[in-house]
């Protein structure tokens, strides 16, 4: 089976979701919670869970991670940090992915692309039956981006915005060695 990965990627609590192709029901939903850690340690902490992954669903066939929000102040060097250490992750290990700016999600999950929290989490649990806490944000989004992975090697969708939202998302390149083994059969 293959599968398909979420990243909301967050300094506090980064969400993972991994989807299998044969479904909406994940099999795989979590928040890294880093508490007080910091730096290098925070890096780690965060790298480990995502190799933890890794192992339990090596075929992964895409990964979808939201863009940086540009609303964050005064943590752009950590932020920076931490996209740097989940992309090259993901370059690492052969795993193509696309990186989702936030409105970009919004309009994915819910069509419109300035809606709040609570829609969307409303519409994750309308549109794929997925009932996830309120306050857990980082999950729903997680969730969220893993639904956009699955749909946009081959762009399927189920509606005009979903397409609008896949067609406008550039792929981020996969490693010369990811390319002679022959997985380079997701085209992004």
């Amino acid at each position: 089976m293959s599968y398909y990965l979420g990243i909301d990627q967050s300094l506090t609590s980064t969400g993972l979701a991994v989807l299998p192709s044969d479904g909406d029901r994940p099999v795989y939903l979590t928040a890294i919670a880093t508490g007080k850690l910091r730096g290098a340690t925070r890096l780690a902490s965060i790298r480990d869970e995502l190799e933890f992954v890794f192992f339990k669903y090596e075929s992964l066939i895409c990964a979808a991670l939201e863009g940086y929000s540009f609303e964050s102040v005064n943590r752009s060097f950590d932020l920076g940090e931490l996209g740097g250490v989940i992309r090259l992750f993901l370059y690492d290990k052969h795993i193509p992915f696309v990186v989702v700016p936030p409105t970009s999600l919004k309009k994915f999950v819910t069509g419109n692309g300035s809606a709040d929290k609570k829609k969307i989490h409303d519409f994750v649990l309308s549109k794929w039956h997925q009932d996830i806490e309120e306050e857990e944000d980082d999950q729903c989004d997680a969730y969220g981006l893993a639904q956009v992975a699955r749909a946009y090697p081959e762009k399927k969708t189920t509606n005009r915005a979903e397409l609008e939202v896949l067609l406008s998302l550039d792929p981020k390149p996969v490693s010369p060695v990811m390319q002679s083994k022959g997985r380079t059969k997701v085209s992004l």
